[in-house]
């Protein structure tokens, strides 16, 4: 899921293709825009509109797991450290995937 799926340097992350590798590797591929998706002036003012609650409320449905990307690799520096935040209070277990082979579970904040 990202708002703006698209890459020249890496073009396996524009929207065609992620959604076909996703597809062949048995993971349903949602895209919801902007909804989620950063690069806001204030992402926790967005967290607040209606088009963020339904988007949210849709990820935190989905039976199984889902994976939020994004280009910025540190989550903490990351518009996915406010969705994590509203997971985590809304009862859901969020884990961040760093680089090759390390997690981090998401410690939650009150949004």
């Amino acid at each position: 899921m990202r708002a703006y799926p698209a890459s020249r340097r890496h073009p396996q992350f524009n929207r065609a293709n992620l959604e076909a590798s996703l597809e062949e590797a048995g993971i349903a591929y949602l895209w919801q825009g902007k909804a989620l998706g950063g690069m806001r002036p204030s992402y926790a003012d967005h967290m607040q509109t209606e088009q963020f609650q339904i988007a949210a409320r849709a990820l935190s449905a989905i039976d199984g797991r889902a994976c939020i990307m994004c280009a910025e690799s540190n989550p903490s520096e990351c518009h996915r450290s406010y969705i994590a935040d509203w997971l985590v209070s809304h009862g859901e277990r969020v884990t961040h995937l760093l680089e090759l082979g390390r997690q981090q579970e998401h410690p939650g904040r009150l949004v």
